[in-house]
């Protein structure tokens, strides 16, 4: 209880400090290393540039899960499939089960890790669910204590029922995130095993594997993946629908899935890792970076 108070103090006096002087003592927090804002070098201090000088509200809501899907859908990217919108709601008491069909997707669209999947309505346990919708209604994404990344600030918070997708036998669903340096996507981030021991491995785009991995935060343990990911069969119409989202933006990370042999939207980030993750090996860091072009 002591430490929660305490970091809910921290927390609401750093908002009466200057940007700059607040993202320099959070990241010192993170990662326990002086922020660069006057010459920033690495990927994660171009990042915190960009939050403090550049992302407003244009990237929040692109940012926004629920708004993102009309400028997707207006740059009309051949064999994209963007998932479908069941309801949005204002808040978790009008959720109507009876609209909804038996399996379903729940998010909020205002920040990231906010998603349950309803897999059978009849026998969820509504109480938690609702009660968990509620505290993320609350939490303002902007405000958080691990990343204040401000330009989540100004998205109207709502709750969106998405169409629950399945990839065949799989249990899970594959994501592949495209790191894309203006307009050209250079990595695909895969992220495996979430809810056991996570892995996190980088191909580039001929789908050869890269010899680092991140981003990882203080508290994970992530590494390689001991199993072959295979190159997705979509590779080609991924890395030209990424082409197609980030032509406009410096960096932004594409999210995209394959299911059933098809391309499917995911989201658009910013910030990943809120800028204040890590590489392993930290070179990795200096080489996304210097891709990274500020001015």
């Amino acid at each position: 209880m002591f430490y929660k108070v305490r970091d809910t103090i921290r927390q609401n006096l750093l908002w009466f400090f200057p940007k700059v002087i607040t993202h320099k003592m959070q990241y010192r927090s993170e990662l326990g290393k002086k922020l660069n804002l006057n010459k920033p070098l690495d990927f994660n201090e171009k990042l915190q540039y960009l939050i403090v000088y550049k992302y407003g509200k244009h990237e929040g809501a692109l940012a926004d899960k629920h708004l993102v899907k009309d400028y997707v859908e207006g740059l009309k990217i051949n064999d994209l499939h963007i998932p479908k919108t069941l309801a949005v709601y204002k808040n978790s008491d009008h959720i109507n089960l009876d609209e909804l069909p038996n399996r379903f997707v729940l998010k909020c669209n205002h920040g990231a890790s906010m998603n349950i999947i309803v897999k059978d309505k009849k026998t969820a346990d509504w109480k938690t669910i609702r009660e968990k919708l509620e505290r993320w209604m609350k939490t303002d994404f902007g405000f958080a204590m691990e990343s204040f990344e401000l330009h989540y600030r100004d998205i109207p918070r709502k709750i969106i029922a998405e169409k629950y997708m399945k990839d065949g036998n799989l249990e899970d669903l594959q994501d592949y995130k495209f790191y894309c340096f203006h307009g050209k996507p250079v990595y695909c981030q895969v992220i495996g095993s979430r809810t056991t021991n996570e892995t996190i491995d980088f191909f580039d785009m001929d789908w050869n594997h890269m010899p680092f991995t991140g981003l990882i935060t203080k508290n994970s343990n992530e590494t390689f993946s001991t199993k072959e990911i295979p190159r997705p069969k979509t590779l080609d119409e991924m890395i030209r629908a990424a082409e197609s989202m980030s032509k406009d933006f410096s960096f932004v990370r594409v999210d995209l899935y394959e299911i059933n042999g098809k391309m499917y939207f995911g989201e658009m980030t910013f910030t990943p890792g809120s800028g204040s993750g890590s590489f392993r090996p930290d070179s990795a860091d200096f080489e996304l970076g210097e891709m990274l072009r500020l001015t």
